[in-house]
């Protein structure tokens, strides 16, 4: 689930993960039921695309929710973040910069570390921080 402000980059961000082969479910807004999410029928499979307009392609009717990603323009990303797990759903919240190359790639790791194909050592899961040895020189490069 994309959140963040007008203008932020949720539809840039949400059209490069469908090129990336993740499903549409919903653009704008969602009907969400016990981390279940879906489009109200009269938006289903719609995007509004910037520069090109709204678009119709196949989505998803429904999808179990895996992450809340809040769009921001940070000046500079966390590099170990906090556990940041929604209270009432025990979803994993990031903030991400959504017009960041390395948005799409992110979000797809995280989706797989709540899938338990990769392995998240420390940060939003909560992890030790201190897992990983590194100076603290090397900290802020």
């Amino acid at each position: 689930m994309l959140t963040g402000q007008s203008g932020c980059g949720k539809s840039s961000l949400l059209l490069r993960l469908i090129d990336s082969g993740l499903d549409l479910v919903g653009d704008d807004r969602l009907v969400i039921r016990d981390l279940h999410a879906s489009a109200p029928p009269a938006l289903a499979g719609m995007i509004e695309i910037r520069g090109l307009g709204l678009v119709r392609m196949p989505y998803r009717a429904t999808a179990r929710l895996g992450l809340h990603v809040h769009l921001s323009i940070p000046s500079r990303p966390v590099r170990l973040p906090e556990k940041t797990v929604e209270p009432d759903t025990g979803l994993w919240q990031m903030t991400l910069n959504g017009f960041h190359a390395d948005a799409v790639a992110i979000i797809r790791t995280a989706l797989r570390c709540r899938l338990g194909n990769f392995t998240l050592l420390c940060g939003l899961n909560g992890g030790n921080a201190s897992c990983l040895p590194l100076p603290s020189d090397l900290e802020e490069g």
